[in-house]
């Protein structure tokens, strides 16, 4: 009997003690730079990330921002540290898709159908992982039609 209090008070003390340990590792955000941006804006970056000035940040808040930031696939790179209460925000940003432009493609209804086909558009993030399955897509697409020595480039500049 006394053994299981014992245990049952052990393991309260060791709940406590690590709901105290993580709330203890939680520091407030006092500031938010961002490095490396072009394209998209720092509020945009901000709310992707689900971060503002005030919040209380931990090891594992910064794993979700990352991991919120990677899936909005704007970004190629992205390093997040906190130091002093200023969260720093460095990243590359992926290529943006400027022009879609299909061309050798005279029927105006398979034209369509391959653009309808494709789900990146312009102005999408350029993935080159992507671009690829695409592109494979595509050509599928049209070898079905009969067109068996189709040929996709991608011309990227």
């Amino acid at each position: 009997m006394i053994k299981m209090i014992f245990k049952n008070l052990i393991g309260c003390f060791l709940i406590i003690f690590f709901a105290l340990t993580n709330i203890s590792l939680a520091e407030v955000i006092k500031d938010i730079k961002v490095e490396g941006n072009k394209r998209v804006n720092v509020e945009t970056i901000k709310i992707f990330g689900g971060i503002s000035i005030g919040d209380d940040i931990s090891t594992n808040d910064l794993n979700d921002i990352l991991k919120k930031l990677y899936e909005t696939n704007f970004f190629e790179k992205i390093d997040i540290d906190f130091q002093n209460s200023i969260l720093n925000v460095r990243l590359i940003e992926n290529p943006i898709i400027q022009n879609l432009i299909i061309r050798g493609i005279k029927n105006k209804d398979i034209k369509k159908e391959v653009l309808d086909l494709i789900s990146f558009k312009e102005k999408s993030p350029f993935l080159e992982s992507f671009i690829d399955r695409e592109s494979n897509k595509i050509k599928n697409y049209i070898q079905e039609g009969g067109y068996y020595f189709s040929k996709i480039d991608i011309l990227k500049k």
